[in-house]
């Protein structure tokens, strides 16, 4: 009995080891793995992809919105533009240091340009708070956020260009 459990452990053992050589990766010592171009680039793809479809489910909430004023409408926007935030933020990850570092200031001024179009949200419920029309107003913040989007979207295009980050 004791005998077939050491097989067993051995053989065990064995497929382990085996599939660890397998799995790992085959190195020269001196090489840097710390950046990987092709990674970078396909990172920085799918970042922009899903940036987009969050610029598009926020355009598509501001568009519908102002039906729904009862109650989700504002939250459904203020949550679309979160994730347009986050996707942005998650998209700045994946620059490398001279993409970061050749458009430092304008990234910044897109994070500005994020944070104002934020201050649309404290502006609207000072308004709803002010006793301005609820129904209107949130018409106009919806008008309002979507055009400062669209606006956005155009300018993060082109820091991307200017910036050499990979579109397409």
């Amino acid at each position: 009995m004791n005998t077939h459990f050491r097989k067993t452990r051995l053989i065990v053992a064995a497929v382990f080891a085996g599939t660890m050589l397998l799995a790992a990766p085959r190195t020269s010592f001196g090489q840097n793995y710390s950046f990987n171009p092709g990674y970078a680039a396909d990172a920085q793809r799918n970042s922009i992809r899903t940036l987009r479809f969050q610029l598009d489910a926020f355009r598509s909430a501001a568009r519908t919105a102002p039906a729904y004023y009862s109650g989700t409408g504002y939250d459904q926007i203020q949550t679309h533009f979160q994730a347009v935030v986050s996707a942005y933020q998650t998209f700045k990850t994946t620059l490398t240091p001279t993409q970061a570092a050749n458009g430092a200031n304008d990234f910044a001024e897109l994070d500005a340009g994020l944070s104002i179009i934020a201050e649309g949200f404290t502006n609207y419920q000072s308004e709803a708070a002010a006793g301005y029309s609820g129904a209107s107003a949130f018409r106009d913040l919806c008008q309002t956020l979507s055009r400062a989007m669209d606006v956005w979207s155009r300018q993060f295009l082109t820091v991307c260009s200017r910036a050499r980050v990979p579109m397409y």
